[in-house]
């Protein structure tokens, strides 16, 4: 069963009556039926209107110890990321006098611990924000901090040794935010300002960069880069020559240290500020990316890919996400976590 291409999951049948769920998409108005099946297609006479939609997704809260009585933002311009089944997140400056450095980390094998918390004083620049993270193996690369002091330099971690490592900077000489991801064993890193080309990273040597692509926005700012199996949805972005909104996508097929790029469907809806945060992630070989309230899913397999999953305030405090196994993970920056349900 499909509204203006996009499947319904059918519920019942009979010879005389079909059951089904209504798509959950702002894109659908009125629209005649199409029903699939034994080879043959048939149509609604008639248009369907559809009044009301539900979700398809919703956010139930985590009782989690906080280490923030104060009930405040804990780490802003902090970043995070997954490693060995546990989240980290932070490694910015919390602030007070003096200034104290951390960083949380959380094991969904051990919940009741909460957040636990390592000091990282004089390790990192006090001045490090919304730096891009990526893991590579068993080490965890980050860099492209907004802040001047720290344009284009990048950082090795070592989760196990806890230990931070200054690697080779990225080209250019304002680079900042942009994207960073790993498929297979390559991890890429592009920058928002500067230069804006796509760069595979070597770690050997203290690491080097080999551009891979050039440039194909003109802005992404803290946009999202998801993985499914060999390809890289990103995005939005904006794209230069277009309106001003966020709201361009694109797909990287890596090809060693090289590869290609592919313009896809524009995002739905998708009225995006300059430094709004896209938490994004990859599940069950689909793309999620939070938009404001909004949450939309990348299905690559489908005729119209975007699916509106759910409208939902939380979306809009969200600002980390992580995927442990079969479980989705997001968080505020006061810590809060919440595990994501899909609703069938």
């Amino acid at each position: 069963m499909k509204l203006n291409g996009v499947e319904g999951e059918v519920k019942s049948s009979t010879a005389s009556q079909i059951k089904f769920i209504v798509p959950y998409n702002t894109a659908l108005t009125k629209h005649k039926i199409v029903i699939e099946g034994g080879g043959k297609q048939f149509e609604s006479a008639v248009e369907f209107t559809v009044t009301k939609t539900g979700k398809n997704a919703k956010w139930n809260a985590v009782t989690v110890n906080i280490p923030n009585s104060q009930n405040v933002s804990i780490f802003p311009g902090g970043f995070s990321f997954v490693f060995d089944g546990k989240l980290f997140w932070g490694f910015t400056a919390i602030g007070g006098t003096p200034v104290s450095q951390y960083y949380f980390m959380y094991n969904p094998a051990r919940p009741d611990s909460g957040w636990q918390a390592e000091a990282i004083d004089g390790k990192l620049p006090v001045t490090l924000q919304d730096a891009v993270p990526a893991v590579l193996g068993n080490k965890v690369y980050f860099g492209n901090s907004l802040h001047a002091d720290n344009y284009g330099k990048w950082w090795q971690f070592d989760p196990m040794a806890k230990t931070f490592t200054p690697v080779a900077p990225i080209p250019g000489t304002h680079a900042a935010l942009g994207i960073a991801f790993t498929v297979g064993a390559q991890m890429f890193a592009a920058s928002e300002d500067d230069n804006k080309a796509l760069y595979a990273f070597n770690p050997a040597n203290n690491g080097s960069w080999t551009k891979a692509v050039d440039a194909f926005y003109s802005q992404i700012n803290l946009g999202g880069a998801v993985v499914l199996g060999n390809d890289v949805i990103i995005g939005p972005s904006f794209k230069a020559g277009q309106p001003p909104v966020r709201k361009f996508m694109h797909k990287f097929t890596p090809n060693g240290t090289g590869g290609t790029v592919t313009e896809l469907p524009e995002i739905p809806d998708a009225k995006m500020g300059i430094l709004t945060k896209t938490p994004a992630f990859a599940f069950k070989g689909k793309g999620y990316f939070m938009v404001n309230e909004r949450m939309w899913e990348y299905n690559p397999a489908a005729t119209i890919p975007w699916r509106l999953v759910m409208t939902d305030n939380l979306n809009l405090s969200m600002e980390h996400v992580g995927v442990v196994g079969d479980v989705v993970y997001g968080w505020n920056n006061k810590g809060k976590i919440f595990l994501l349900e899909f609703i069938d």
